[in-house]
């Protein structure tokens, strides 16, 4: 994997990381934590998403 996609993966893992303990740390979140759980599995999908299609790209050069 090159060094680039791999930065950008830890970028969006930690943004996504950080805002799941910002909605957890209010009520309203405290109780729901299977969409929460949800959630984080379809953002770690969508920056795998994210990842192949840039690997893509670079290839094509």
């Amino acid at each position: 994997m090159p060094k680039k996609s791999l930065v950008l993966y830890v970028v969006i893992f930690i943004v996504v990381y950080f805002g799941f303990n910002y909605f957890l740390q209010r009520e309203v979140f405290a109780e729901k934590w299977p969409a929460i759980l949800i959630t984080s599995i379809v953002a770690g999908l969508f920056s795998g998403a994210v990842l192949y299609f840039l690997s893509k790209k670079n290839r094509k050069k």
